[in-house]
């Protein structure tokens, strides 16, 4: 700030630049980037992606049961989801749009039984990333947090619970 309030008489001796310049420069200094900025962004799409055409474009989850992924995970979930509840923070979460195994740009809960939540993000279709999800733990894949903690309890994809 001191090197360029010094020096500003420097560039109002420009002739192109004097016009535009104020006589004194305004110096503002952004925020550093705090952990709520570095993980979370504003994750919205850009146009409407519909998901399956025999389901009605309600909001929620839907499971299909026909794909690999809805017959492999949890059947527990029901086949619609309109709302989930954060275990740790024991607030609940409404779901604004219809969101089925082929949406893509989906931010989405994995739930393993013992109750931890992992939240994950995809701008890919969600059947794919959730299949790469159930691979993982299938193969012993420990490079992920995911398939790590299910082989950690019991290797068993189906148990997972996807919202």
């Amino acid at each position: 700030k001191k090197i360029i309030k010094k020096h500003w008489h420097i560039l109002k001796e420009d002739d192109i630049l004097n016009p535009i310049l104020p006589n004194q420069p305004n110096i503002v200094f952004r925020g550093a980037p705090n952990f709520k900025s570095i993980l979370t962004t504003n994750f919205t799409r850009e146009s409407p992606v519909r998901g399956f055409s025999f389901f009605p474009q309600t909001k929620g989850f839907y499971k299909c049961k026909q794909c690999i992924v809805c017959r492999t995970t949890d059947l527990s979930t029901p086949p619609k989801v309109t709302q989930f509840m954060s275990n740790r923070t024991k607030k609940m979460y409404n779901i604004y749009d219809f969101i089925g195994c082929n949406t893509k740009n989906v931010i989405y809960l994995l739930e393993c039984p013992c109750g931890l939540q992992y939240v994950g993000m995809t701008t890919r279709c969600l059947k794919t990333r959730l299949s790469e999800h159930c691979r993982n733990i299938k193969n012993g894949y420990l490079n992920h947090t995911v398939s790590k903690h299910f082989i950690m309890h019991n290797k068993d994809p189906k148990l997972l619970k996807c919202i």
